[in-house]
This record gives structure tokens, C-alpha cells and sequence, in this order.
């Protein structure tokens, strides 16, 4: 028994390793064990192994569940855009439904204060701007990672493309929207069916909205040697606070998948199946992006005898949007 014990001991850790999956796997191996020492002989050792097998999976994060997740529902490609006049113009959600028999125009069935989505706007070219709730604030966002064709909204997000389809129907005189809603969860299979956000059209922008100004960032810094910053980093996760993060946690499908911080001041990155060279500069802790004019501060960290970067990611939230930056997680490479 002592010989089979071992080998399961050391396929569960190496599976758990291979997949980089955070898990107190000694503990929970002790913890078996001892269980097992104080089983008589007539006790059921299967049941045993059942709990030993569901406290491994007990320890696993929901984001390293999803960046191994076999089932991932996007698509490679959108398709080609065909004109919608029906759905040109603007449309304010007025409630969440799972199935979209539930919905009745007379009873409303979720709370406003549920709605982090208040309002898309249509645009005549294929674009799709929204309003969200920031906090107490209604705020305009321009999204370019969103567009419409007749009949379903792309959003390009998780290595891909996500098709999230629409139905417009008129009920008592009005025009109404049943727009798909395929967050993370529908994306990595952990739910069958998506949402659906109810949207009612209407004739111009919700009153209060803030309209952020364009960020730029002054990007005239002269160069800074150090030697800290030298080498590949590969990108591990993406927060919007570094707190949020944790050694093991995992995003995928990231859009930067790593740096080459080179001596020579110029900085090679490396994406979904695209590497740029010398597509930015760097200074001292700062990432230089000439082309959004922004640059991002770097903080660099030991952890468990590993060199983690934390860097500001200044996307369209930033410039666009008056969003504070996120924050990519690299790990840096070790030379051989």
C-alpha cells in the first residue's frame, strides 16, 4: 500500500506543477495519510482517496481553473460587417434576465443598482460606445475592442473573438433589445448559457455623463541605466490593483504575453502570435510608449526568490476613458 501511496502522491504533485497550480499539496497529503493510519482494515480506503482527490481540487484558484480549461468559446475571426439600420442609435438597459422568456416590459426583474452597464451606443460605421457605473458616476467609454455587425456584437477579448448576439423586437410601440452577455465564466465553460441585458432605445446620451478628456503622458525622459530591468519577463496575470494578485494566480489569453528589456534602451514585445522589436523605450523603472505617448511605471518585487515586475497598464481606459491604469504581473526570466 506504502508503494501505490507514493506513486499517487507523485503524480497528483506533478500534475499539479505541470499546470501550475497553487495547492498546500503536503499538508493535504499528511492529512490523508494520518486518516488512513487510523483506519481499520475493514475501512473504506476509495472513500479516502475521493477526499483526497477533492481537497486538491479544493485548492485550486478560479483563475488558474480557467487558464487550464479545456473549453474555451471564441472565435478565431469576426465576421464581415453587414449595415443594421434597426440597431443605429442609443439604447439604455433597463434590466438583466437570464433567459429572455423571463422578461415582461410591465415587471422589471433586477434592481438598477445591479447594472455596471448603462447604456450602448450604435454607431452608423460598426463602433459600440457604452455608458458604465463608476462608483456614483455615470462615465462615457470608448471601446475599441468592441464593434457590431447585423444581428450580434464582437467583443475581441480571452485570445479571441466573442460573439454576443441580438434580437430586436417591438413590444407595445417601443423597440427593445435582447443583447447576450458571455462574461469570463460562459467564455471557459464553467456556465452553458449566457446572460441578457434588456435594452430599450432611446433618443440621445443619459443626462449626467462624464466625458473624459484624452490622457497623454510626457515622454521626453532621458535614459537611465539599470541593470534590474535587463532580461525577458513573462506576463503571468493582469489586476487593476497590486494587491489584488497573488504568487500562482493566473489571467489568460493575455495580450502581452512578455518583455525583452534590452541594454541598448529599446524594448521588444511579444503578443498572441506577434512579436514587435523595438516597439518601446525604457528608462530607470519606466516603460516608454512613443506611439499612445504614455509610459509606465514599474515596481519590482522578490517574492519567494523570484524577480516580479509590476507594471502600469496604460490601455484606451487610460487615455480614453480617466480609468487609472491596471497592472501586469511579469516574471522575470532566469539565465541559464
Amino acid at each position: 500500500m506504502s508503494e501505490l501511496n507514493d506513486d499517487i502522491r507523485r503524480v497528483i504533485r506533478e500534475e499539479l506543477k505541470n499546470a501550475e497550480i497553487p495547492s498546500n499539496f503536503e499538508r493535504v497529503w499528511d492529512t490523508y495519510n494520518s486518516k488512513q493510519e487510523n483506519m481499520s482494515r475493514k475501512s473504506n480506503k476509495k472513500r479516502w482517496k475521493a477526499i483526497l482527490v477533492a481537497a486538491c481540487l479544493a485548492t485550486i484558484s478560479v483563475s488558474s481553473i480557467a487558464a487550464i480549461s479545456f473549453v474555451k468559446r471564441v472565435e478565431n475571426s469576426k465576421s464581415v460587417f453587414e449595415y443594421d439600420s434597426n440597431v443605429v442609435g442609443y439604447w439604455e438597459v433597463i434590466d438583466i434576465v437570464d433567459d429572455i422568456e423571463q422578461y415582461d416590459v410591465h415587471n422589471r426583474i433586477s434592481d438598477e443598482d445591479e447594472f455596471w452597464l448603462l447604456q450602448c451606443i450604435f454607431e452608423d460605421d460598426g463602433d459600440v460606445k457604452y455608458v458604465i457605473k463608476e462608483g456614483e458616476k455615470k462615465q462615457f467609454i470608448q471601446a475599441s475592442s468592441s464593434t457590431w455587425s447585423k444581428g450580434v456584437v464582437w467583443i475581441e477579448e480571452f485570445g479571441g473573438y466573442i460573439a454576443q448576439h441580438y434580437e430586436i423586437k417591438n413590444i407595445d410601440g417601443e423597440e427593445y433589445m435582447f443583447l447576450e452577455q458571455k462574461n469570463g465564466d460562459y467564455v471557459y465553460g464553467r456556465v452553458d448559457e449566457p446572460y441578457y441585458f434588456i435594452l430599450k432605445k432611446t433618443d440621445g446620451l443619459l443626462e449626467d455623463i462624464e466625458i473624459p478628456e484624452m490622457r497623454i503622458d510626457d515622454t521626453n525622459i532621458p535614459f537611465v541605466y539599470n541593470e534590474e530591468m535587463i532580461g525577458k519577463w513573462k506576463a503571468v496575470a493582469c489586476e487593476w490593483k497590486i494587491e489584488d494578485w497573488q504568487v500562482g494566480k493566473v489571467t489568460p489569453d493575455l495580450p502581452l504575453q512578455e518583455l525583452e528589456i534590452k541594454e541598448n534602451e529599446m524594448v521588444n514585445t511579444k503578443g498572441q502570435g506577434e512579436t514587435y522589436i523595438d516597439l518601446w523605450r525604457w528608462s530607470d523603472t519606466k516603460i516608454i510608449n512613443l506611439n499612445d505617448s504614455t509610459v509606465m511605471n514599474c515596481i519590482l518585487k522578490e517574492i519567494d526568490g523570484d524577480t516580479y515586475m509590476f507594471m502600469e497598464w496604460k490601455s484606451g481606459d487610460y487615455t480614453d476613458n480617466g480609468r487609472d491604469p491596471a497592472y501586469y504581473i511579469l516574471k522575470k526570466e532566469v539565465q541559464e
